[in-house]
């Protein structure tokens, strides 16, 4: 299992292949289109996944990354246990890695504004338990013991062109069919 979630960690979002250029870099706020298409990463990622036989106990982890826990996310709207527990430790994990990041449209925030919005949303986005296990690790390790500062970052120009590459790929081109 923790393999599986090490594995999903790297793989989560490789569904933003399916997802336009012009939303991946754009450098303000998604209008509601654009956060509809963006929503839809995780059923490309999913289909991209599903017809390797190694990587497809990985799909419900990728499909449900952004499901809430009181069932406001999404692509299923699940809620709580319903989400599988991979997903509910991705979606801590993603939330505390995107907030001590910079982005393209924001600055990163440190490692303790970061925790106070993961405590402020436990029981709304994340799972209360997860919030919890990540503080005590925390305090077991110190915060620099998740530091990702010597992994490269998201080259969104070079995921831009494999996006485009693959879209002639009957894989993808059925994806953005569903």
């Amino acid at each position: 299992m923790i393999e599986q979630i090490e594995l999903a960690g790297l793989l989560h979002d490789i569904g933003k292949i399916g997802v336009e250029d012009r939303i991946l870099m754009k450098p303000v706020r998604l209008d509601p289109d654009e956060q509809e298409l963006m929503r839809r990463h995780p059923i490309y990622g999913a289909s991209i996944l599903e017809p390797s036989v190694s990587l497809r106990p990985l799909v419900p982890l990728v499909l449900h990354h952004h499901e809430n826990f009181d069932g406001s996310g999404y692509p299923e709207g699940l809620k709580g246990d319903d989400i599988p527990l991979g997903s509910r430790i991705l979606i801590v994990a993603d939330a505390y890695e995107a907030m001590t990041s910079d982005r393209i449209y924001r600055k990163a925030i440190g490692h303790e504004r970061a925790m106070d919005q993961l405590n402020r949303y436990k029981g709304i986005q994340f799972d209360p338990a997860i919030v919890r296990a990540l503080e005590r690790l925390v305090q077991k390790r110190g915060h620099d013991a998740f530091e990702v500062s010597d992994l490269p970052p998201i080259n969104y120009e070079t995921l831009a062109e494999l996006r485009r590459r693959l879209a002639t790929e009957p894989l993808m081109r059925d994806a953005h069919a569903g």
